[in-house]
């Protein structure tokens, strides 16, 4: 019982065919037959029959008579066969899942086509693609420093100190906000700056990083090996509208101040964050420093401060906290022109509107993040010609910008002029089958010589026998 339900589930299914082949010609079991196995081969075997040096599987009814198919070439060449028509038309997964049932059999054959339809290159730059945003999670919180996010931005220019990214940890219940420089974006690099804000504030229970889960497991090791806390980073989880505000607020101010300030910019990040936590929040009608410390921040009023003369400079901090204050502005008048907009349209054109003014610009589905292999939507495709792919690629994503674009590398290795919208991006896919699965090609070399092809045998050979058995 338990062979049978390896067979199955596709698991080492070409061994079991080849002890049922040798079987069935010799009458004996194959060397690697278990004698617990034996009584499993005999039953199955009733569902085969050996015919002209082939196995065929007939089935319980003994009305089908479908080739048994044992090694991965022969798979990719009856799964080629069958997904492109000779018009050169491709099949989806489940015309060519028929198209393979009818002549072939092997244990695994509805995995392999699926891994088939999904890896076909031209399938990829063709098919359409149903973008769904993901699903926001409103999370509630009941005190500060519970639960704060992690947001990587860079690269910037080279400040005299060398540091090239900065690093913004965004509390969740508060909006308190923390940001550090850093010399790069290594684990070992991410975990000192946040260590050295536990020594200030304390950690957090838990800080969500958006990045691959390898880089979040070493991350989460070196600061256990810094401070002895153990995961307490994890997975990035989309969270609502509301929440992410605040981040993306300090991400386009911060974005143009390192632009603006190439040089010295890093010295002046811990009076950015100040001065976003010293304004009040719509949302809490309070400061995120009395959300976090309930007590009131002091901040210099202009009149306090020594008029400048000629030639003397003015007081930093408060140039910062009136630039932050009116990109604060802007964004509050950003979303009240729109609610205005919606309020002075006709009632049954509101819920539409509400739609679209809800939805995202920089989209990104899939949540794709550095490293990955992924597909571009042509620029105006539509205009290219009819049969023009929308699709082109692989690319692989060398960052992402603060304002939600990708900067991609093509194969040769070479980085793309423009940024591309990551709601422009889908992944690539690249199927385990054309990979090949060096896993089996030992359990198949102990198959008997007669079943299997030899490698002499030549290809037009074997296109011959699919074309025969396709025909019936």
């Amino acid at each position: 019982m338990q062979r049978l339900r390896m067979v199955r589930n596709g698991k080492n299914g070409g061994l079991h065919l080849t002890q049922i082949a040798y079987y069935k010609r010799t009458g004996e079991y194959h060397p690697s037959t278990l004698t617990s196995e034996r009584s499993g081969i005999r039953r199955a075997a009733k569902k085969f029959v050996f015919k002209e040096k082939k196995l065929f599987y007939v089935g319980k009814d003994r009305k089908q008579m479908r080739l048994v198919i044992v090694t991965e070439e022969e798979k990719k060449k009856v799964l080629a066969k069958c997904h492109e028509n000779e018009t050169g038309v491709h099949h989806g997964i489940s015309r060519t899942l028929t198209l393979v049932e009818s002549s072939f059999y092997w244990t695994s054959v509805t995995n392999d086509v699926k891994e088939w339809v999904h890896a076909c290159q031209q399938c990829q730059l063709t098919r359409n693609t149903n973008i769904v945003a993901p699903t926001l999670h409103t999370i509630e919180l009941e005190d500060p420093w519970i639960l704060t996010t992690i947001d990587l931005m860079g690269p910037f220019h080279a400040t005299r100190r060398s540091n090239m990214y900065a690093i913004i940890v965004t509390d969740l219940f508060t909006k308190w906000a923390v940001i550090m420089p850093l010399h790069d974006v290594s684990a070992p690099e991410v975990a000192k700056s946040l260590v050295n804000m536990f020594f200030l504030y304390g950690p957090p229970r838990k800080m969500m990083l958006d990045q691959e889960k390898e880089f979040i497991q070493q991350v989460n090791r070196d600061v256990f090996g810094l401070f002895g806390i153990k995961q307490v980073v994890t997975s990035y989880s989309p969270t609502d509208d509301q929440s992410e505000r605040t981040s993306r607020i300090i991400k386009t101010f911060l974005h143009k101040f390192c632009i603006d300030h190439p040089s010295d910019w890093d010295d002046h990040l811990s009076a950015i964050a100040y001065a976003f936590n010293s304004i009040t929040m719509e949302s809490t009608t309070t400061t995120p420093f009395f959300q976090m410390f309930h007590r009131t921040p002091y901040v210099p009023e202009a009149a306090t401060v020594v008029p400048s003369t000629k030639g003397e400079r003015t007081c930093r901090f408060l140039e910062i906290l009136d630039a932050v204050k009116q990109a604060d502005k802007i964004a509050e008048e950003t979303i009240a022109s729109g609610c205005q907009v919606v309020g002075s349209m006709p009632v049954e054109h509101q819920e539409k509107n509400k739609i679209l003014k809800r939805k995202r610009k920089h989209l990104n589905p899939f949540l794709l993040k550095v490293g990955h292999e992924v597909l571009r939507q042509r620029k105006n495709w539509w205009k290219d010609g009819r049969f023009q792919s929308e699709w082109v690629g692989p690319c692989i994503i060398d960052y992402i910008t603060g304002n939600g674009c990708a900067i991609l590398r093509d194969a040769t290795g070479v980085r793309l002029k423009r940024p591309i919208k990551m709601s422009h991006l889908k992944p690539y896919v690249r199927g385990s089958i054309e990979q090949g699965k060096e896993h089996m090609m030992g359990v198949m070399s102990m198959q008997d010589s007669f079943f299997s092809p030899s490698t002499q045998e030549s290809e037009t050979k074997w296109k011959k026998v699919i074309k025969v058995v396709l025909d019936g």
